[in-house]
Formats: structure tokens, sequence, C-alpha cells
């Protein structure tokens, strides 16, 4: 994308951390006229319906040869970057969790994903098998959401199983609404990634800052804390144990909550829209914060 001389978005909404390319020009495509140009001043706006102006602007780009195939050596070479790409991505600590969530859910479950690392991970990893089943929060970003919408998910679709993947930070955001699941009979089962921080908050103040400020979490006993709601409780001992025990949750046919104790994880080798030390938030005005 940064390396783009041209950028053509389609009913995208670009942000100041997910910018079109830093010298690119984008081509802004979209029927809400107030997202053209809100963050890239190097913008063409076009504003209407994504289908009639594609159909538009289609000749005018096959004319200016957006269309021509790649040579196949410029094929062979993209193909062995994507492969060596794929090749770290498995080796990557959170590639195998993922892999095993996957094996342990239905594939007409819903997964409702958190504002969490796996929550950012899923979206470009999760393998969706059927149509509206993958739910997280856009780029609204906001933390605490997943569970409640979970047991909403789950009430309007009470046949079909529902797991949320949360991080423990979002979860004790809306976690007594277990009072409400066990209440009502929602059934939901939840995975608790605990790392007792706001991790990804604390990875970004070290990065940019070099010292955190109040991402440390005091928890409860998740399992003891399910229990006292009269949801059923699970820890898992390792990550990859959620193979079995997501499938032992959905048969228990109750609100579960499945804890899962996990390390600091190292970020994703995927790389980088925009470095962090370039965001607006990193460079606060002089004065802010103390040296």
């Amino acid at each position: 994308m940064q390396s783009a001389d041209v950028v053509i978005g389609i009913g995208t909404r670009f942000s100041t951390g997910n910018p079109a390319g830093e010298a690119s020009t984008l081509v802004n495509i979209n029927i809400d006229d107030g997202e053209l140009t809100r963050v890239q001043a190097n913008t063409i706006p076009l504003h209407g319906d994504a289908r009639a102006t594609l159909e538009a602007i289609i000749p005018y780009l096959t004319e200016a040869g957006a269309g021509n195939r790649p040579s196949p050596l410029e094929a062979v070479v993209a193909a062995r970057r994507l492969i060596a790409y794929y090749d770290i991505q498995l080796h990557e600590p959170q590639y195998p969790m993922l892999q095993a969530i996957r094996n342990g859910i239905p594939e007409d479950a819903f997964t409702v994903w958190g504002i969490t690392q796996f929550g950012f991970y899923a979206r470009t990893h999760w393998q969706v098998n059927q149509p509206k089943t993958y739910i997280d929060s856009g780029y609204s970003f906001n933390l605490g959401y997943s569970f409640p919408t979970a047991l909403g998910a789950k009430v309007a679709q009470p046949d079909r199983p529902v797991v949320c993947i949360v991080g423990d930070g979002g979860f004790m955001f809306n976690a007594s609404e277990l009072s409400t699941a066990v209440k009502c009979g929602i059934n939901v089962t939840t995975v608790v990634f605990r790392n007792d921080s706001y991790g990804n908050i604390a990875r970004d103040l070290n990065e940019v800052f070099s010292r955190t400020y109040e991402t440390d979490l005091h928890n409860p006993d998740f399992v003891k804390f399910a229990e006292s709601f009269g949801a059923v409780g699970m820890r898992a001992s390792d990550p990859m144990d959620l193979e079995t025990l997501i499938p032992l949750a959905l048969q228990r046919q109750a609100p579960v909550v499945i804890d899962v104790p996990l390390g600091d994880m190292p970020i994703p080798a995927a790389p980088q829209i925009a470095p962090l030390h370039h965001l607006p938030w990193t460079m606060p005005k002089e004065g802010l914060i103390e040296s």
C-alpha cells in the first residue's frame, strides 16, 4: 500500500492509522460524502454508488492498461513472496492457536471477536465457512462489546452455536452480563484469553514511550467467577487445549467461560500499515508528558 502510486478505495473508511499510503493518490469511491476526503488530502473523490461508479470507470482503467496480466516472471516472483509470507505466518505462535479454535468450533457457529490480539489476527486469518458468522467491532474498536454482542447473537439464533473470543480486559467490561446469560438461559461459550493486562496497549506504550501506565489488571479467578453466577467454568492448561475444550463447552447447554492463561505474545510478522511512531497520538504536544 505504501509503495503504490494510486490506490482505489471502494466503500472503504480510511483512518489516520490506516491510510491509503503515504505518497499515493487515493481514488476514493464512497456513497457517504463525509468519508471522501476526511483522512487523506491527495484524494480524487468519486461520490456515488459503488457498483454504478465502478461500471463507469472500468473502461478508463482498461484503457490505461490496468487490466493487463502480469508476465509469467512477475507472477512467479509474486507467488514466491506470498509463499514466503505465509511460511512466516505458520511459525507465528498465534497461528496454531487460532487453528485449534477453528478445529474446535462447528462450521455453522457464530464467532464474536473482542478487541484483543487474537481478534485482530482473526481479521486476516480466520477461515469463514458460512456467511454472516464472523462478527467483530469493525472500525469502532470498542473494548467490551463482544460478550453482550454474543449474547444477542445467541438470542437471535438460539439453535446455532455462538462462541465469544475475548481478552480478560474486554471481558471484564461487561462480565456482569453472566447474570443475564444464566437467568435467561443464553448458552454462549466464552473463551477468555488472560494475560492480566491490557496487552496490546502495554506493548504500544512500551514501543513508543519505553514504559507503560496502568495497563496491569487485577482479575478474579474466572472459573470461580463463572460458577458464582451459576455458569460453567473451565480452565485450559494450554491454548491448544481449546480444540477439545470448546466442543465440551458447547455440549453443556449452559453459559460457559473458558479461562485461557496466556503469556506475552509477540506482535505478528504481518507488514504494518503505518509505523506507530508516525501516528498523531504518538507525538503529543510539548509539555504534555514528562521526560
